[in-house]
This record gives structure tokens, sequence and C-alpha cells, in this order.
């Protein structure tokens, strides 16, 4: 299991370079930082007492800061951002930390609801992250417990594919987008941590190669 800083730094490229899931959206920011988007339509409109009555302790405590703090290369600044569509996460994979941090980067409704009141500039307390000399983990899976952790509705494919974004794409993009999502996919299937969802991954690879298949096709 690649736990190297570039083993890391390039599933943070793969990650970044994709688009069309339904749950969360990326974009690369350097070599050592990703700026995840989890997207939810009840993020501005779930009450604090329901979020709260869903919140597990585990959850609870996951979602509190580390107890030192690790400050981020980029500060939060002009990061922080009302998000009534989504909750905002730097994740950074610096090399004088070893390991992967996430910080929060969003001051939405649903994270007040939730009880999170970590500092911004400390990093949250993940399963993922705290287990990641392990070497059982990969950068998705950091993703994977973020999403479930802030939808809090169960899901569960964290990384369930957003078909309608994809079909709206033109043909060389779709083309280019839909192989480097087959590959990821599959990746994803293949891993150790795949069994919780994998039948629902296994599932939209199919339809995806489909897709493929299909525009191959018809540009041929």
């Amino acid at each position: 299991m690649p736990s190297s800083q570039d083993a890391i730094a390039k599933d943070l490229f793969r990650i970044g370079a994709l688009k069309g899931f339904r749950y969360f959206s990326t974009y690369l920011r350097g070599r050592e930082e990703l700026m995840l988007t989890i997207v939810d339509s009840t993020t501005s409109t779930t009450p604090a007492s329901t979020a709260r009555e869903e919140m597990t302790p585990s959850k609870v405590r996951r979602l509190s800061g580390a107890p030192q703090g690790l400050p981020p290369a980029s500060p939060a600044g002009n990061d922080m951002e009302e998000d009534g569509h989504g909750i905002r996460f730097l994740l950074g994979a610096y090399a004088r930390y070893k390991t992967p941090y996430v910080w929060r980067r969003s001051d939405s409704l649903k994270l007040e609801a939730l009880g999170i009141a970590t500092a911004k500039d400390q990093p949250l307390q993940l399963e993922t992250t705290e287990n990641w000399d392990g070497g059982n983990y990969r950068v998705w899976n950091i993703i994977a417990e973020l999403v479930q952790l802030c939808l809090l509705r169960s899901r569960k494919n964290p990384f369930q594919v957003d078909f309608s974004s994809l079909e709206s794409l033109e043909s060389s993009e779709k083309q280019a987008l839909l192989g480097a999502m087959a590959g990821f996919l599959k990746e994803i299937i293949g891993s150790p941590s795949a069994h919780l969802y994998y039948q629902q991954v296994e599932d939209d690879l199919r339809r995806v190669l489909k897709m493929l298949y299909s525009e191959v096709r018809r540009g041929s």
C-alpha cells in the first residue's frame, strides 16, 4: 500500500484531476494540497437539533480537532467561506508532517449544527489520518470518511458517479474523463476497504465502461 510522499502526491493529483462524483468535488492547489467540497442539498437547511440527533458519539469525536494543532502551509485566510451547497476542507499532504491531515475550510451551518468547534488551522481527528502509518489507507479513504461523516443520511457509496454531469461533456473530454474514472474505480474495488461499497462501485464501473465504449464507437 503506497504511503510515501511521492505516492500520496500522485493520489492527490489523480483525484484532483477527476470530476463527476455526486457527493464531492475537488481541485488541486499545488503538489501538497487538495481542496475538497462535500456536496449535499441539505447543507444549509438541516435543523441543528436534527443534525445533532443523527450524529453518533464516534462521529462527534472524529470531527473534533486533534489534541495538538498542526497548522497547514496555507492558513485559513481567504479559504474560509460560507457555502450553502457544500462543506469545504483542505487536505494537506506535507512532507514535514509525514502523513496527510485535514483542516476545515467552511463556516457552514451544518458544521455548526454538528458541533464542530475546531479551530480553522487545527486538523480534524479522523480515523484514516490517525491510523495512516499502518499502511492500510489511501487518499480516497480520507475522502470517503469525510463524505460519510458530513452527510447525515447514510451513503452506501461515497464515490457514486454523477452520470448526468458526465453526459453533458463534449465527446473528447468525456472520453478522457471516463477512461480516468474507470481506472480510479477499478483501483478502489481492488483495495482492502472496498468491501464496504464494493457492489455499488462495481455497478458504476460497469456503467462508466459502457459509456466509454459507446463514445469510442461514436468517434471511430
